[in-house]
């Protein structure tokens, strides 16, 4: 409770630090689609992962530079993650195992945007960056054997401590986009890669890093 709290402050002071100097301000909401890349130097672990669905929401701000060009900021509570499925055939007896790692951010992305009018339409394409914090998360594991469910959930540590921690905090990496306007409404889609290895554990090469795809509306509220 204490990390959601302190999410709703960051996120008001943000909000109100883009009123005093954005052309334009808006709330935008939407859905996330969120996998991961897990490798170490002789495998890559993530190859049957499964997009895990989640949501981010947030607010947004732009600032105009020259022309069609601007930069847009903005501060999103939003979802990280994966999930993976296996089974196996032991004694002539089925197991299967079903995985889910859900995290939850604060991502601040910061993108250059060129936009185009076409029509009453304004067309619009960003490329920039990211940088997130882990708030939250927890592991869901569900193994049946012999048609018999058994069910755990574990919260996420977080940490830099490799004995003791499963993700570091801080993410960060590449984020591109694309979308369109009509008056106060924008729709879009967006792309994030991450840069960062957010595991703890780094023997052997190995590491973990955020693939987020979104779909997204905003609503455009004003600015000065």
């Amino acid at each position: 409770m204490k990390n959601f709290k302190n999410l709703f402050l960051v996120l008001l002071m943000i909000s109100l630090g883009f009123s005093a100097a954005a052309q334009t301000l808006g709330v935008r909401a939407g859905f996330n689609l969120s996998n991961a890349e897990v490798k170490d130097d002789v495998s890559t672990y993530s190859d049957d992962y499964m997009y895990l669905p989640g949501f981010h929401a947030g607010v947004i701000a732009e600032f105009p530079v020259a022309g069609i060009l601007s930069v847009e900021g903005g501060a999103f509570f939003s979802t990280r993650g994966y999930k993976a499925e296996d089974e196996m055939v032991l004694f002539d007896e089925k197991y299967e195992f079903k995985y889910k790692t859900t995290l939850y951010y604060l991502v601040i992305p910061v993108t250059a945007k060129a936009t185009i009018d076409v029509g009453p339409l304004s067309v619009f394409g960003q490329i920039g960056g990211y940088a997130g914090s882990g708030l939250t998360g927890n592991y869901y594991s569900e193994t049946t054997i012999a048609g018999v469910t058994d069910t755990e959930e574990t919260d996420v540590e977080w940490g830099n401590d490799e004995n003791n921690d499963h993700f570091k905090r801080l993410d960060f990496g590449l984020t591109a986009g694309a979308g369109v306007q009509v008056k106060n409404i924008r729709a879009g889609v967006a792309y994030e890669h991450g840069l960062a290895n957010i595991c703890t554990y780094t023997q052997n090469g190995y590491s973990c890093a955020n693939r987020v795809i979104s779909v997204y509306a905003a609503f455009i509220i004003g600015g000065n």
